[in-house]
């Protein structure tokens, strides 16, 4: 009996051992070779992955993965720019295509759609690549100008336009003349302008009819007949649409071959280079103000036409802005610098005739008054009373013109 007693004390004593020493950890398995290539960790190293042992460290909160902070420099950018950037993104550039492809080439000039390969179309890319217009469509970005109404086959419109203008002008010669001791000059005919681009155009100044009549005590009488021929290149060599500023230059050809009765054939041709230019200023809401100014020398391939310089200036002004009336005023000048062997005959006829007479050193300044009409988009209809001024009156006492223009 006390045997088994000890027997049982011992095995108890055994258990109680063996309840006080921790179990060992299970083997790891073959999956998890992770655990042989950490080094062990002592307390201070543990991190909140891996288990910690029982009462070696207080539990603490874990560390925060990483710690986010946006930078001083970063600039917020609204919703809409974002946006335009994806499009940017989808949408390749031209840049994108050729341009880092090969970033040395340069880039091809871009030209005008030529509308076919007709003459007058590549007559017009050689002189005007602005952009595509019709054939001989006259410039319309200058409608707020109204042409000269004096003057009509010497002051030059500087725009380059497609017209056709009858004209018709009657002029009375002052009594004191001695040759003609009175009477009348008149012209009727018609001008015609072609823009081949909206820099270059042909001009047809004068052709016509031309009367003069002299008084009953002349024996000069009266005589209808055709008048000179006068025609010439035009080109708009400062064209800016944004200041409205014109500058165009040409050459003018006189030629005598109309009928001696009423001196339309004096010597064989003048040439009139000259210069045209036009510039708006002052606008307010009442209208605005228009400048238009001419100048040129007509000097003859032979002695018997006589030369001469010439200034034209004319001011009209743009009611409300509205470019439908202008009332205008004009100052046109005459100086003749050589004498013409063709007839001899006190004074010069101007614009009207050149008589090939003695007038070196005769100048007239003239004054005119009038106005200008739009009728239609490309209709107008002008008038303008002339008297003289300062100078010799020679041929001129008085001038009345008017004109209609129809416009492409």
């Amino acid at each position: 009996m006390r045997g088994r007693v000890a027997a049982l004390l011992l095995v108890g004593a055994f258990a109680s051992s063996a309840s006080a020493q921790p179990a060992a950890p299970p083997p790891l398995r073959s999956a998890e070779p992770v655990g042989f290539l950490l080094p062990p960790l002592s307390p201070s190293e543990s991190t909140p992955d891996l288990p910690r042992s029982r009462g070696t460290t207080p539990d603490l909160p874990p560390p925060p993965a990483a710690k986010f902070s946006f930078s001083k420099d970063v600039t917020t950018v609204s919703a809409d720019r974002v946006e335009e950037s994806r499009r940017a993104e989808r949408t390749p550039t031209r840049s994108s295509r050729s341009e880092d492809v090969f970033p040395d080439r340069r880039r091809p000039r871009v030209e005008p759609e030529r509308t076919s390969d007709a003459f007058g179309d590549r007559i017009r890319d050689i002189f005007d690549r602005d952009k595509p217009r019709r054939w001989l469509q006259s410039d319309h970005c200058f409608d707020q100008y109204i042409s000269p109404v004096t003057n009509p086959f010497l002051f030059e419109d500087p725009r380059a336009v497609t017209e056709l203008r009858p004209i018709f002008i009657y002029q009375k010669i002052p009594s004191p003349q001695p040759n003609f001791q009175g009477g009348n000059i008149w012209f009727a005919g018609v001008q015609a302008r072609i823009a081949l681009t909206e820099r270059f155009s042909i001009t047809m100044s004068k052709l016509g009819v031309t009367g003069v009549n002299s008084s009953g005590n002349s024996l000069f009488g009266d005589n209808t007949g055709l008048a000179e021929i006068w025609f010439g290149p035009k080109y708009t060599f400062i064209r800016d649409e944004e200041f409205g500023t014109l500058l165009a230059g040409g050459v003018q050809f006189q030629v005598p071959i109309g009928s001696a009765k009423v001196y339309q054939d004096t010597g064989s041709l003048s040439v009139v280079p000259y210069v045209s230019f036009a510039q708006p200023f002052f606008k307010t809401q009442l209208g605005g103000f228009n400048f238009m100014g001419s100048a040129g020398y007509s000097f003859s391939t032979n002695r018997e036409r006589s030369d001469y310089f010439y200034a034209s200036g004319h001011l009209d002004f743009d009611i409300g802005n509205a470019h439908r009336f202008y009332p205008l005023v004009e100052l046109n000048w005459f100086q003749y610098t050589t004498d013409g062997r063709a007839r001899f005959i006190a004074g010069e006829g101007r614009d009207l005739i050149n008589f090939g007479s003695l007038g070196k050193g005769s100048s007239l300044l003239t004054a005119a008054i009038g106005g200008r009409m739009k009728v239609g988009k490309n209709t107008e209809i002008g008038a303008a009373y002339e008297f003289p001024f300062v100078g010799n009156r020679d041929f001129f006492r008085h001038r009345f013109t008017v004109d209609f223009v129809w416009r492409y």
